[in-house]
């Protein structure tokens, strides 16, 4: 419905010429520059979480998501916290959504695809360790490096395997979960339980 009205978003040509922060940089500086911005975003949001994680609000959310009957029996207004939590995490994806599309500079129907909207942030969830900010982030760098490298060396090969080659990188994404799911399924960095010893 959205792609009718082109005086809001372009219709099917999507929005355009949106400017890149250090866009007037040399090719290479300008992504290692975006690339610095990203990464002191990144750490800033991660340290703003991971405070409010640790505040009494972080510890009220992980008790109405342990045993919601319990915390609504302590009076706790569990439809609120539950806003609260969608809020704070659109917001989180809002950030990230803005950082992505100044760095493409341009948003279009087909820019964001099923398979990295859905599938691929899920899977990094699962594979980091879910219920944790350190898990999260090492999840997406983890699968993101898979993706990419693979999409490098696919692009490598003649055209008519590189087409067959691309569902290869579904298979090993697929695989990877697989393999977490049978020997850790609690991910690559579990979530630390009140009290618990770190997890080695």
């Amino acid at each position: 419905m959205i792609r009718t009205e082109d005086w809001l978003t372009g219709g099917v040509r999507g929005v355009n010429g949106i400017p890149r922060p250090f866009g007037d940089l040399d090719y290479m500086p300008s992504q290692l520059a975006y690339l610095g911005l990203v990464l002191v975003l990144l750490l800033t949001a991660y340290l703003l979480v991971e405070r409010q994680v640790k505040a009494p609000w972080g510890r009220m959310m992980r008790a109405i998501r342990d045993n919601e009957l319990a915390a609504a029996a302590m009076g706790k207004r569990i439809e609120a916290r539950r806003l609260q939590a969608f809020v704070f995490g659109s917001a989180l994806m809002g950030l990230a959504g803005a950082l992505f599309v100044h760095f493409n500079r341009s948003v279009t129907p087909e820019a964001i695809d099923p398979m990295i909207a859905t599938f691929l942030i899920w899977i990094m969830l699962i594979l980091g360790g879910s219920g944790n900010n350190r898990g999260a982030i090492l999840g997406a760098a983890v699968i993101w490096i898979i993706w990419s490298v693979s999409e490098l060396l696919t692009d490598r090969l003649p055209t008519e395997i590189a087409v067959q080659a691309k569902y290869a990188r579904v298979f090993i994404i697929g695989l990877t979960l697989q393999l977490v799911l049978r020997f850790r399924p609690e991910g690559i960095l579990p979530e630390r339980q009140a009290g618990s010893p770190p997890h080695r």
